[in-house]
């Protein structure tokens, strides 16, 4: 779970590559 919230706060960091995060998982 540590990793998923490390990719989160990096993800929100990167706008644009959040909505593909989401889709893609």
């Amino acid at each position: 779970m540590t990793q998923h919230i490390e990719r989160m706060k990096t993800i929100e960091a990167l706008s644009d590559s959040k909505w593909i995060w989401i889709f893609t998982n």
